[in-house]
């Protein structure tokens, strides 16, 4: 497994006393969905092999989240990522600091923008659902035994009259 199933599990059982949550496969880890919009995830920092946070904490407190233990900016492919950092194992170790961190995405959550509407959702046909015909009773009389189909007549071979 990429990450830690204890984390995960001290993770979820916290989430779970304060809201529902999804989890979801994500970034070599795992994310923990609120409202269709991740909060907090486990995933393994590859150059030391230990697990990490990733706090979905907000632009408003990006700057200050820096400033606490084990904690550091978020970046994919190079670039930052504002409003989302990595904590590691000294910023999360006690309950408290880890429940801290589940707050702090919890409350930027509820501010978050709802996720826009894929376009490719958009312009895909929308299906229709058709329900299905009720079923009958069919009575026996009502029943009419199939007919084999009428064979074609051959045409009738010409014979030839001699004179």
């Amino acid at each position: 497994m990429p990450y830690s199933a204890e984390l995960a599990h001290r993770i979820g059982k916290m989430m779970t006393e304060r809201t529902g949550y999804v989890e979801k496969q994500m970034f070599g880890g795992v994310a923990f969905m609120v409202d269709d919009k991740m909060c907090v995830g486990i995933s393994r920092d590859k150059q030391t092999g230990e697990d990490r946070l990733m706090a979905r904490v907000g632009p408003g407190f990006h700057t200050e989240a820096l400033k606490r233990p084990g904690v550091r900016e978020m970046d994919f492919a190079g670039r930052p990522m504002m409003g989302f950092v990595f904590i590691h194992p000294e910023g999360y170790n006690s309950d408290a600091d880890l429940l801290f961190w589940i707050e702090k995405t919890l409350e930027f959550n509820r501010q978050a923008p709802a996720k826009p509407v894929k376009k490719r959702a958009l312009l895909a046909p929308k299906e229709k659902k058709v329900a299905p015909a009720p079923l009958k009773s069919v009575k026996k009389k009502d029943v009419v035994a199939a007919k084999p189909p009428k064979a074609k007549a051959k045409p009738a071979k010409k014979v030839a009259k001699r004179k």
